[in-house]
């Protein structure tokens, strides 16, 4: 993004609002988090080794969007391996809500991940419609088998509409 649009922010459409408020959605509903339990292996185990396990995981386009800066800091060992804050990032999806434009490191970073985004729901609305067809019809209910229509009004009669 060129310096005039940082000053001037980037209008935002309504397909990226509501992407933006989609992302804030999952932002805010996932987070990682991690336990310690026992380890499998007996040996380990029996001296009290743990392992790390995830109950929970950051939303994929925030996981995708903190890989993309990466620190490059020497010391990375003990602190975040990211330069990308969760609590930033809010911010900054909350000010381009409020605002309808981008215009910042943040704003500008965050854009940048809106149309991967919107494909992955997409590819995953495309996946789930595909597998609803795949399904097992179920069995008819009472009323198909016993030949009963809307309201108890069978199609038996002369002008019977049933708008289902």
């Amino acid at each position: 993004m060129s310096y005039l649009s940082r000053q001037t922010g980037v209008f935002l459409t309504p397909v990226y609002r509501r992407a933006l408020r989609a992302m804030l959605a999952e932002l805010l509903n996932s987070q990682l988090e991690v336990t310690l339990a026992p380890s499998k292996r007996p040996e380990e185990a029996a001296r009290g080794g743990m392992i790390r396990v995830i109950l929970d995981q950051n939303a994929p386009w925030y996981r995708r969007f903190c890989a993309a800066h990466v620190s490059h800091r020497k010391d990375a060992g003990a602190k975040f391996k990211t330069r990308i804050k969760r609590q930033d990032t809010i911010e900054a999806i909350e000010r381009m809500l409020k605002s309808h434009r981008a215009s910042g490191f943040y704003e500008d970073a965050i854009i940048e991940h809106v149309p991967w985004f919107i494909s992955d729901h997409k590819a995953a609305a495309a996946q789930r419609k595909k597998d609803a067809r795949k399904k097992k019809p179920k069995e008819p209910g009472i009323a198909a088998q016993l030949d009963i229509g809307h309201y108890g009004q069978g199609p038996e009669r002369e002008n019977y509409y049933d708008p289902f």
